[in-house]
């Protein structure tokens, strides 16, 4: 995985270095950041979130590296600052870690959707799925889907778990569950780029995204605040 990981890293550096201007990717001065977490280079957020990192850390003399990690191995990762912090959490995950200081500017949005077969089905709320005797399949390290189906309001539900999107896609369609309940943005990736029949019945959980810094980056926090905000201003960080 690593050295795919260094493939990767390479040609998306290079992509970068020739698509933007020189004032925007800077040689680095003070060193590299290494973020960890989880984002399926598959995604449509992943090169999004690559180039904004990567423009952000060089205006502050920063090279960037990102690790594909899972995410409770990411958690443990940054808190202890084996790497120096997390690509993107939710702003509740403060509680969970010791060591980890929050961005406060917003840098990503998770939206979670329900996906079946039936066009005509609008879900607007979790809350529908509550005592409600059914198959469901989830996307892997979705930690706090499977926590809430863990509880007592869902115990006459079973669950799966699996590693593609896709896979889930196809077994709504092939009848095999209920639902399929994952990342919206990735779904409806693969929804149209293969013209699967399967439909977004209703986004059941959202919460903006904050990258999170080891406490000995405390001091560049306010730094990294500034030019997120100016790259909005600009329009070149992508949401």
């Amino acid at each position: 995985m690593f050295i795919k990981y260094k493939i990767t890293s390479a040609l998306f550096n290079l992509v970068l270095l020739l698509n933007f201007s020189r004032s925007d990717i800077a040689f680095a001065q003070h060193g590299e950041i290494v973020l960890g977490g989880f984002l399926s280079e598959e995604s449509p957020d992943y090169n999004k979130m690559m180039k904004n990192y990567t423009i952000l850390f060089s205006r502050l003399g920063y090279s960037f590296k990102f690790i594909n990690l899972p995410l409770p191995r990411a958690s443990i990762m940054a808190d202890t600052g084996s790497i120096d912090g997390e690509i993107h959490r939710n702003i509740k995950y403060i509680s969970s870690v010791t060591n980890l200081i929050r961005v406060q500017e917003i840098v990503g949005r998770y939206e979670m959707s329900c996906y079946s077969t039936d066009k005509n089905l609008n879900i607007s709320k979790i809350n529908y799925l509550k005592n409600q005797s059914m198959h469901v399949v989830i996307k892997r390290g979705q930690l706090t889907l499977e926590t809430l189906l863990n509880s007592s309001d869902y115990k006459q539900m079973t669950y799966e778990i699996i590693d593609k999107d896709e896979l889930g896609i196809r077994m709504v369609i092939a009848g095999r569950c209920r639902f399929f309940i994952g990342r919206k943005v990735d779904i409806e990736h693969i929804i149209k780029n293969k013209g699967y029949k399967a439909y977004n019945n209703g986004t059941i959980y959202s919460s903006n995204l904050y990258m999170y810094l080891h406490k000995k980056h405390e001091k560049l926090i306010p730094s990294i605040t500034k030019t997120i905000q100016q790259m909005k201003k600009e329009g070149i960080y992508e949401m």
